[in-house]
């Protein structure tokens, strides 16, 4: 069996130590489905600038990652976007990334498959 960790995104405005429990929701989740026997692909996911300073920890290096990525408003959103999936590349250097959403808009030196978002599904609708 083959899952995609829950993504438990962190907040921007959220607190540290509520982005800390959202990140710890997500390792121990992922932890108990495979020691339960489940291939999990682990998910990133980071907040504001300040998050990415602890963002990855527990991610394995070299690993299939997820992400979420729903279309950002303004221009610094974008900047943030862009230098975060940059910096998880560098820092995990993953065997690729899935996309859960819109895609990119910039390359990426790893290899990227991309899914449409439910969300994105509804808005069709």
């Amino acid at each position: 069996m083959l899952a995609v960790a829950p993504d438990f995104t962190l907040w921007a405005d959220g607190r540290f130590c509520e982005n800390l429990e959202q990140l710890r929701r997500n390792r121990t989740i992922t932890r108990f489905w495979q020691d339960n026997g489940i291939h999990v692909i682990q998910t990133a996911s980071w907040g504001d600038a300040n998050s990415l300073d602890f963002a990855f920890d527990g991610l394995a290096e070299g690993s299939w990652t997820s992400i979420g990525h729903q279309r950002t408003g303004n221009q610094s959103e974008q900047q943030l976007f862009r230098y975060a999936v940059k910096k998880l590349i560098e820092d995990k250097r993953p065997k690729g990334l899935l996309i859960f959403g819109a895609p990119l808009g910039f390359d990426v030196p790893v290899e990227v498959k991309r899914y449409p978002s439910f969300i994105s599904k509804l808005r069709k609708l």
